[in-house]
């Protein structure tokens, strides 16, 4: 409904709202679904990702109810593994030399640490969120160890001035 694909090659589809919806460049595939848009990958659509109504960005299954054989993860081994995984910048094959890089690690690099034996041609952004949320898990972690170790050295310091304090009294 009310859908235009003005530029050569592209393909626009819209549903029923009362607007139009209209191609933007060549080659370009427009949709627009104000309910949301699901794909799945599984043949019973249990399974895939979902842009709900009015949202900007894709949804993947994480309810809990969905899960088996949770294990608890401790976090600074995590960031131990992600500290030793090489970031770069690059460009694809298929891009220009003076295209804006990337930043990011290696598939091979990633997957090796986290993910044995998995393909390790690409990273999904599933495991790399859990990857970077476990890692800030064990910052944190560090951090409040810090913390304590400089709380207990200011203690420390604290009870020396004052001993010296007391010297220096009984000194005069």
């Amino acid at each position: 409904s009310r859908a235009k694909a003005k530029h050569n090659g592209s393909f626009v589809w819209g549903d029923n709202s009362n607007s139009d919806v209209v191609s933007t460049a060549d080659n370009e595939i427009t949709f627009r679904a104000a309910g949301g848009v699901r794909f799945f990958s599984n043949s019973f659509s249990t399974v895939g990702t979902q842009l709900k109504p009015g949202a900007n960005s894709w949804e993947t299954i994480s309810d809990r109810n969905r899960k088996k054989n949770i294990l608890p993860l401790d976090g600074r081994i995590v960031l131990d593994k992600l500290a030793k995984v090489p970031i770069s910048t690059w460009h694809y094959d298929f891009e220009s030399e003076d295209a804006t890089p990337h930043i990011g690690p290696m598939a091979q690099d990633f997957k090796a640490a986290f993910y044995p034996g998995r393909d390790d041609k690409g990273i999904t952004t599933h495991e790399f969120d859990g990857v970077v949320l476990a890692a800030i898990q064990g910052l944190n972690q560090k951090l409040e160890e810090k913390n304590a170790e400089i709380g207990a050295l200011n203690e420390n310091v604290a009870n020396l001035r004052a001993l010296v304090q007391q010297l220096i009294a009984k000194g005069n």
